[in-house]
């Protein structure tokens, strides 16, 4: 690895951070973004999480004729070297005027979980479960949401993948199950209703 190798971040501020990373725009990659481990991260435990996502995203696509239109998780790009350590690179989710898109939890706090949104949720939603697609922390915020043409399209851009025995991967009923949780969690948490397929909204009383 050459000096020239390697991207210089040092002067440029994070752009977001999850419980064990910190996000940076790519200066090489428009389609990238860099993740790099927070300091109480070890780097064992980010690799682990880097092999997470690699491996959840790489199953999706070999999994994609099984559903129409891109697959509904974030890519994996590759790992880079940077004067800030080692990271890897995910891709970049865009809204429809080429801004990194928001997310449904920022959707969700400025009041615009309109009926357009909910449908591209449930879009995601039978993605996911059709490929069967394990991940270990699905939340509001670790769900983007892109500007089609027709609509939206939300993609999971975080919290992809199986714990270190990875029974939600080798039992898909696990997965299935826990997924079902989690989604009648976010219904709870938006004042929808999961019905074990799909979001709708709470009647009117």
């Amino acid at each position: 690895m050459t000096a020239d190798q390697i991207i210089h971040l040092s002067d440029t501020p994070p752009i977001g951070a999850g419980s064990s990373h910190f996000v940076f725009e790519h200066p090489g990659d428009p389609d990238g973004l860099i993740k790099l481990p927070q300091p109480i991260i070890s780097t064992l435990k980010f690799r682990f999480y880097e092999r997470r996502h690699r491996v959840t995203a790489q199953r999706a696509l070999d999994r994609q004729n099984l559903i129409s239109g891109r697959v509904p998780v974030a890519l994996y790009r590759g790992r880079v070297e940077t004067d800030l350590g080692p990271g890897y690179v995910v891709e970049r989710i865009n809204d429809g005027v080429g801004k990194l898109a928001q997310t449904c939890e920022q959707y969700r706090h400025a009041g615009k979980l309109e009926p357009a949104i909910l449908a591209a949720l449930n879009t995601y939603v039978e993605k996911m479960l059709t490929l069967g697609i394990v991940c270990g922390d699905i939340t509001l915020k670790n769900l983007a949401i892109r500007t089609e043409a027709d609509g939206y399209e939300i993609i999971q851009v975080d919290g992809l993948g199986d714990r270190v025995i990875p029974l939600r991967a080798w039992v898909p009923a696990v997965n299935r199950l826990r997924t079902h949780r989690r989604f009648d969690r976010i219904a709870k948490n938006i004042g929808l209703v999961w019905n074990g397929r799909m979001f709708s909204q709470r009647p009117n009383l």
